[in-house]
């Protein structure tokens, strides 16, 4: 039998070196298809959104070498934040990872290391997908250009398209201290972290 975890317990779990699992579950909770991913690092699993096809969405960040699924592993130097698509059967359709440089920079972060997390993730009513993350040093958001935090350590939001996971849009949000997000949420005017 298995028990639905909320993400807070989720997110206490003790990391291990092994690839975790995620159960991708109907709005009945019903457990629909169990996939592994990781790789030799550790792998954290943050937030997970199921669209109106059955296709499941999920956010977190890994260190490392990560295998999602697809012919190629992803591989980052840093703590890194991702965004990953399977269908309704679990297979496979592509992975965003936000590639980060940097070397930590910021000396007096609490983070202690260069690192980017996609803390959440929620759909839009035309299909793409908006994530909310926290980057240390330089990340790259999606368009190739790496953009400094302003402080110790910053909060992104992007927009990626649901169909091939393509940055549309991105934008960092930050001071001098250290500025974290922790979920994203609709509004009649767009999306808002918190």
């Amino acid at each position: 039998m298995f028990k639905k975890l909320s993400r807070s317990r989720l997110s206490r779990r003790r990391p291990t070196h092994r690839p975790r699992r995620f159960e991708a579950l109907e709005r009945r909770n019903l457990l629909t298809f169990v996939t592994q991913i990781g790789g030799d690092g550790e792998d954290w699993y943050r937030s997970q959104a199921t669209d109106d096809s059955g296709n499941t969405y999920i956010a977190g960040r890994f260190t490392g070498t990560s295998d999602f699924g697809g012919t190629t592993p992803y591989t980052s130097e840093y703590t890194t934040a991702f965004v990953a698509k399977y269908d309704s059967n679990g297979a496979y359709l592509w992975a965003h990872v936000f590639d980060l440089q940097g070397g930590n920079t910021k000396r007096n972060s609490p983070f202690n290391n260069t690192q980017a997390d996609a803390m959440d993730i929620s759909l839009g009513d035309d299909g793409d997908v908006f994530v909310a993350g926290n980057f240390t040093d330089d990340i790259d958001l999606g368009d190739g250009t790496y953009v400094s935090s302003a402080g110790l350590g910053d909060m992104f939001i992007a927009k990626l398209d649901g169909d091939d996971g393509v940055t549309k849009w991105a934008k960092t949000i930050g001071g001098a201290g250290a500025d974290s997000a922790s979920a994203i949420a609709f509004s009649a005017s767009g999306p808002m972290m918190a």
